[in-house]
């Protein structure tokens, strides 16, 4: 298997994994074995990054043990400033980690829009990270790659440290001498590119020097095309001071970056550093905020509701931390505001009592009602419905729910299926009076906001005890949760075809799908001959892997496609932001296009890119160094709120981020926009 093939494996998600998120087909960063996409939660809409890794590809690399000692620290390390593991799911091919996602992407990509970071906000970011540091160390742990392409931003630009395949845990503590080489050799200590034994916290303090480097001046301290002379720089230990840098600045880099370990300054003096609390009344408070705290028991209450079980039952699901769904559940409801959280169980009332309608109306408009068995009999929402019929005379009680949260659930409102019609020739509803709408979304269905008033969630059943002896294996922990009260997989009714299950698919949306695939296919049969043969190839392959087919094509993925065929109409791209933008220019993007092209057509002929495509009209594909290891794109885009103003748009796809710098810059350079 070649180089190339081995990067682009196509991902394919387990039933598993679909089951509880939704592929939003959207790449986030690739590498050798291992690429992560966007998906979202679907019970709580929250957005999350999963990690796929080839299991056969890093056999084939002794690799393998590198994913298990990333799931083993991640699991261990719970700290505010590292991207945090929701689940993991393994199978015979790949290894699955659902982890926060970071919107903002990496510190590296920050750093390179805005040049170099003041030493104000340089400050605010470094001290984030020593944080997170000063926690790995106090866990034994050694992180051996730290640079700023491991280093997430979130949503509120917080920093988050990833990639733990290469961190270390000996067994005596981090002061072990450890001899593997690890780690990016432009990060990489003296005494680890010598060969010598090593600290692992002394090497750290290293890398966290050459990050700070970077963040306050916008390059790398030690440089260089050749390795050897790259090592001859970093031994000697002699970096360039700007004229921007303050004498605090050049202080803390000094006694950081220091060839001799035993001069160099620790972690626990670094904190303590002038450089470090200028501006600041309190030191680095390094301690995690997450590990070590009790449950949240709203959390609790609620995902007990949602999963139709008991709080004590829920609880003692979670607190094993298996990392399987309910531990990612959890795990995403105690990351939602309180806006979020109320809105989340607002929406799932809603839903909840929407489909204890359908289902109650189907088994009310059965010819025989003797079918059905004593649970359903007996049920409360049936003992109201017989009790509406006895005293519809008699006033309505005001909507009340318990007041001493959810273990003795009391709700004295009249059922809500009195207001609703039964056409007996199609067995459905209709909508309910507005009267009786009013009725089911009232604030009683949110959290209580009075102060002294516990928050509770409506309970249409409260008969747990007999509903738990007849719930099967499919209610088990990691299977889907349950949409309504009433299950009709438990419900024991002898005309199981009398029953139309509220759980349909939107058909609209299958519509558009199947909409898109075919004319997909359509597009397909436009290509030549020996194209059409190798697409029919490559369909077959995919299917022999145990039936599983890839990731869903989109309409977006279609009307992509469909430019192609139309590249004379296309207009620029208009982004959203100008994060990434650089060089504006009034020049027409034709023009901007072909200098562009003149540009990168000389930077091929002088052997400093290897090649460059077009995939789309105003967009370059750039590839260079030894193995086309930098990959990046060029995309000439328009700037938002400005007319007739237009921008390049710059993207890393592969490869070492400062030598993608370097090209990027000397492109944009040469060209004359």
């Amino acid at each position: 298997m070649d180089r190339e093939s081995k990067q682009n494996f196509e991902i394919i998600l387990p039933p598993e994994i679909t089951r509880h998120y939704e592929d939003k087909n959207k790449e986030l960063g690739s590498g050798g074995f291992a690429k992560v996409i966007l998906c979202e939660h679907i019970a709580t809409k929250e957005k999350v990054a999963i990690k796929v890794m080839n299991k056969q590809q890093l056999s084939l690399k002794d690799d393998l043990h590198r994913a298990y000692n990333e799931i083993y620290a991640l699991k261990n390390l719970v700290h505010q400033n590292i991207c945090q593991l929701f689940e993991v799911f393994e199978n015979d091919s790949y290894i699955y980690l659902v982890i926060e996602y970071c919107p903002h992407g990496e510190l590296f990509d920050y750093i390179v829009s805005k040049k170099r970071l003041g030493e104000k906000e340089a400050r605010h970011v470094f001290r984030q990270i020593i944080a997170a540091v000063a926690y790995i160390h106090k866990q034994g742990y050694a992180h051996r790659d730290l640079k700023p392409e491991n280093m997430l931003l979130d949503n509120s630009k917080n920093i988050k440290i990833i990639d733990f395949g290469l961190s270390a845990k000996p067994e005596k503590g981090l002061a072990t001498l450890l001899r593997t080489r690890a780690g990016s050799a432009l990060y990489a200590s003296p005494e680890l590119i010598s060969g010598q034994p090593y600290y692992g916290n002394e090497t750290d303090v290293w890398s966290l020097g050459v990050v700070l480097f970077a963040l306050l001046c916008g390059f790398l301290p030690f440089d260089h095309e050749s390795t050897s002379e790259l090592y001859k720089k970093i031994k000697k230990g002699d970096f360039p001071t700007p004229p921007w840098l303050s004498p605090r600045s050049l202080k803390i880099l000094n006694v950081m970056l220091e060839v001799t370990p035993q001069k160099r300054i620790n972690l626990k003096n670094i904190i303590k550093h002038e450089w470090m609390t200028f501006g600041y009344t309190e030191q680095i408070q390094w301690d995690s905020s997450k590990k070590g705290v009790a449950l949240n028991s709203k959390v609790v209450r609620i995902l007990a509701e949602y999963k139709c079980t008991t709080c004590e039952e829920m609880e003692a699901k979670i607190i094993k931390f298996k990392y399987n769904h309910v531990t990612a559940f959890y795990f995403l409801l105690c990351k939602m505001s309180d806006d979020k959280l109320q809105k989340f169980v607002s929406n799932w009332c809603k839903q909840q009592v929407k489909v204890d309608e359908a289902l109650l109306n189907n088994l009310l408009v059965s010819s025989n009602k003797s079918q059905l068995n004593g649970y359903i009999e007996d049920s409360p929402i049936v003992e109201k419905k017989r009790a509406s019929t006895l005293s519809s005379n008699k006033p309505r009680p005001n909507s009340t729910l318990v007041k001493d949260g959810f273990d003795n659930p009391k709700q004295n409102s009249t059922s809500v299926h009195e207001s609703i019609k039964v056409n007996p020739k199609t067995s459905r509803y209709s909508k309910p009076r507005a009267s009786s709408v009013a009725d089911i979304y009232n604030k009683d269905f949110l959290f209580a906001k009075s102060a002294g008033q516990k928050a509770s969630l409506p309970r249409l059943f409260s008969r747990r005890k007999e509903r738990s002896k007849t719930v099967t294996s499919c209610d088990k922990e990691n299977d889907l949760p349950s949409k309504g009260v009433i299950n009709p997989r438990i419900i024991k009714i002898k005309d199981e075809d009398s029953i139309v299950s509220p759980y349909k698919p939107n058909p609209n949306l299958n519509q558009t799908k199947r909409l898109a695939n075919s004319c997909m296919d359509s597009l397909d049969s436009m290509k030549p001959p020996s194209t059409r043969v190798e697409d029919e190839r490559e369909r077959k392959s995919v299917s022999l892997e145990g039936g599983r087919k890839p990731r869903t094509k989109s309409m977006k993925e279609f009307k992509q496609k469909l430019s192609g065929f139309f590249k004379h109409n296309e207009t620029p791209r208009r982004v959203k932001a100008i994060y990434h933008v650089e060089n504006t220019s009034t020049l027409p993007p034709d023009t901007i296009k072909l200098e562009l092209e003149r540009v990168l057509n000389m930077l091929v002929l002088a052997d400093v890119l290897n090649s460059f495509a077009t995939p789309e009209h105003y967009l370059f594909k750039c590839k260079a160094g030894t193995d086309k290891k930098t990959v990046f794109e060029l995309e000439i885009c328009l700037i938002p709120y400005m007319d007739n103003v237009v921008g390049i748009r710059r993207k890393r796809l592969k490869g070492d981020g400062w030598k993608y710098k370097e090209l990027v810059e000397q492109v944009l350079s040469m060209a004359k926009i």
